[in-house]
């Protein structure tokens, strides 16, 4: 990096799938940290100083360490919730988490899942990226992003929720320190360092819930323009100083979530690309391996205008995602082209509808959308949501959590200034 220039050059990228065990879905830390440090590996063949890492991720998934610092089990996957939320709503409302938490009722939520974990040897939670963070340096804490994910932070407060505690039977002695984004976890040990063959580099608090970090990659806009990224959640929303904790912002389906300097994202979470990539994945094991220009162009051409809930329970985590969304509109010989055809539908109807609660919620009349993610590589959704939306619409980064994150990393590190970022011109190679 000189003064103006950044060059982001990818190193290594790997796939990640939940695994399926006693029919329940869990991610597999141990492969995750192994391709984490082939990447390192190569960084470090490659003659590279490394100065820090960060690690950001989905939000709401953890896993407990017992009194040893060792790893119960994998973290179980939220798309496995089964209706864990039920026994929480006996001691407290779906309303009165809202309330307290910021956070919209969503059957994944981390406390509802708490509230059921009964393990006897559990002693401290760890979010999946402090989870990682702790696995290279033996430090554990809880970044405040990734925690808002949970139900378990009061964001007036700034701080552990003591009610929802309570109600969950989660003692504070198995919640480590929260700490900012920004922040130095700590450095490798050593035993990584001799792993590796590399210098001894720190570990960032950077923001670990990847929205956070995507959002943190857009410079800050006016108070008329609100971010959308399109990802496999797709989300539409505003940052804000306080998180709106009525009825009506509940009734909406608005969610808080923090950002770095403890700020929120107020927002609306849709289910979005990710119903592109369960058809892609039906489509290739039919030994149809449409690219997504292909898919752009038979969406396009389809005259279907039908739209699906994209939240409903059927479409979560189908072994067949053709045959989902096939139960849920009228009987009808479907081409691909016309399920691709409703599926784009249903996506932007979605983003029109939450681009109307955020003005409602504001009470602001917004002028401009910033979209980032990889879904602003898919042309034929970018077209439709820049007629379709009434809004000036920009694209930002498609890996917008990789420029968020280092830039967090950056800042934290005293190589550049947030006023100086603003005029880097970032580069991916």
């Amino acid at each position: 990096m000189d003064k103006k220039k950044l060059v982001i050059k990818e190193i290594h990228r790997f796939s990640n799938e939940p695994y399926e065990k006693s029919k329940k879905l869990y991610w597999n830390i141990e492969n995750i940290i192994g391709e984490i440090e082939i990447g390192i590996k190569k960084i470090v063949k490659n003659n590279f100083e490394i100065i820090s890492i960060g690690f950001d991720s989905w939000g709401v998934d953890y896993a407990w360490l017992d009194k040893d610092g060792e790893i119960l089990e994998d973290p179980s996957c939220y798309r496995d919730s089964k209706d864990k939320w039920k026994d929480l709503e006996k001691k407290i409302s779906k309303f009165e988490i809202f309330q307290e938490s910021g956070v919209n009722f969503f059957d994944f939520n981390s406390i509802y899942r708490i509230n059921k974990d009964k393990n006897e040897k559990r002693d401290t939670l760890l979010f999946f990226p402090n989870l990682i963070g702790y696995l290279f340096t033996k430090i554990k804490n809880i970044e405040y992003s990734i925690a808002t994910t949970s139900g378990l932070i009061n964001q007036n407060k700034k701080n552990y929720s003591k009610q929802i505690q309570k109600k969950i039977a989660l003692l504070d002695k198995e919640l480590p320190k929260l700490v900012s984004a920004g922040t130095k976890l700590g450095e490798i040990t050593d035993e990584k360092m001799k792993k590796y063959k590399s210098n001894k580099f720190s570990v960032i608090n950077v923001n670990c819930h990847d929205t956070a970090s995507a959002i943190y990659s857009i410079e800050n806009k006016d108070p008329k323009t609100c971010f959308l990224i399109l990802g496999t959640w797709s989300i539409v929303g505003v940052v804000g100083e306080r998180p709106v904790l009525d009825q009506y912002s509940f009734d909406l389906g608005i969610t808080n979530e923090g950002i770095f300097q403890e700020k929120v994202r107020i927002q609306n979470l849709i289910p979005g690309m990710w119903i592109l990539q369960r058809l892609k994945k039906d489509f290739e094991n039919k030994n149809k391996n449409y690219t997504y220009l292909e898919m752009n162009k038979m969406a396009k051409e389809s005259n279907q205008n039908q739209i699906i809930d994209l939240e409903d329970k059927s479409l979560v985590y189908p072994q067949n995602m053709t045959k989902a969304m096939e139960d849920l509109i009228p009987k009808y010989k479907y081409t691909d082209g016309d399920l691709l055809r409703i599926a784009y539908n249903s996506i932007v109807d979605k983003i029109k509808r939450s681009v109307k609660n955020i003005e409602k919620i504001t009470d602001q009349k917004l002028e401009n959308i910033v979209a980032i993610g990889g879904g602003i590589q898919d042309i034929y959704l970018i077209e439709r949501l820049s007629s379709e939306l009434g809004l000036n619409l920009e694209k930002g980064f498609v890996e917008a959590s990789v420029v968020g994150n280092i830039k967090c990393q950056y800042i934290a590190n005293n190589l550049i200034s947030e006023k100086d970022w603003k005029d880097l011109n970032i580069i991916f190679k």
